[in-house]
């Protein structure tokens, strides 16, 4: 359920983000914030309109999304991307489009824990958040 995804999440552990952030091209200084930080994120929903704001040091990227509707965001590497938000029966797939790449994340909670799950160019990584 997705509204399970409502509240305040603190950083646990990620997968394969190595690897992730390879495939995606993200430049070292982020690479370095993505080693060193323990990001949190924020997650809420009003109406139809679900917002969710990650904090990774000093960077922050919030966004409000309409599900079911195309908008344009920036983020967290700064980049502008088309993103689509979509309600599932366990949680939020959001679709984000640029330069002609696509790149999906998952987000769900699971035994208490928010799984946050990324794939791009055939590349997955999972980070794991727990209810702060």
């Amino acid at each position: 359920m997705a509204e399970a995804l409502v509240g305040s999440w603190n950083y646990d552990s990620a997968e394969n983000m190595e690897a992730y952030m390879d495939a995606q091209g993200i430049p070292d200084e982020m690479r370095e914030l993505a080693r060193t930080s323990k990001p949190k994120v924020e997650i809420s929903k009003n109406g139809n309109v679900w917002t969710i704001k990650t904090t990774a040091g000093d960077k922050v990227s919030e966004t409000n999304y309409p599900v079911g509707e195309e908008i344009e965001t920036m983020t967290l590497v700064g980049k502008t991307v088309k993103a689509l938000l979509k309600e599932t029966a366990n949680g939020l797939i959001e679709t984000q489009k640029s330069d002609g790449s696509e790149t999906t994340f998952e987000r769900a909670v699971e035994d208490g824990h928010f799984i946050y799950k990324m794939s791009a160019k055939g590349v997955q990584a999972k980070v794991k958040f727990v209810k702060g």
